[in-house]
């Protein structure tokens, strides 16, 4: 499971670099990105949120804007390879800290176990990760602040914890929940 795992992932960065390169920007939620970035470079804040542009296909708080905000120096295209490179690399540190949550829970000796369940942990979400590479969702940081969050509260560290949950619950509201279990704990 390893050694395919780190396969796959050798395979899907230049395979999926390829095809989000290939893909149109203008059907995706990074396209929604992208615009409001453009729309704050220019400060034309009325715009930022325009019943003109048809179905979005996610709305986004407004403190979200400046994590934007830098796509907007970049061309379309090259903003969306980008955009593809901070996703793949949001997923590897969110399993990072997977596999040391594991690593906490198990004690050194079970590096092996560590790594296969992480491994395959990659390996169950690896479709839902292809669909967010393509789509430009913001999943992969999301997934990244659940996973710090998940290590600051095994390690007993409030502080991590509650800065790893933070960061999905700007994007979405049902990670802020997560809050309630950390506090019970």
């Amino acid at each position: 499971a390893v050694i395919v795992t780190f396969l796959l992932l050798l395979i899907v960065l230049p395979l999926y670099f390829f095809k989000v390169h290939q893909s149109n920007v203008d059907c995706t939620d990074f396209s929604v990105y992208y615009r409001s970035a453009q729309r704050a470079k220019s400060q034309n804040w009325a715009e930022i949120y325009s019943l003109k542009d048809g179905a979005c296909p996610y709305r986004y708080a407004p403190p979200l804007i400046p994590l934007f905000r830098p796509l907007a120096e970049l061309s379309p295209k090259q903003g969306q390879l980008l955009w593809y490179l901070v996703q793949y690399f949001c997923f590897g540190f969110g399993f990072f800290f997977i596999y040391k949550t594991l690593l906490f829970c198990g004690g050194r000796r079970s590096r092996k176990t560590a790594l296969f369940v992480t491994c395959l942990g990659i390996l169950f979400i690896l479709r839902f990760s292809l669909d967010t590479f393509t789509i430009g969702q913001v999943s992969a940081i999301m997934f990244l602040g659940l996973a710090i969050g998940l290590y600051g509260w095994v390690i007993r560290n409030p502080i991590l914890a509650t800065l790893g949950v933070f960061v999905p619950a700007l994007f979405k509201i049902g990670p802020g929940f997560i809050f309630g279990i950390f506090l019970s704990a």
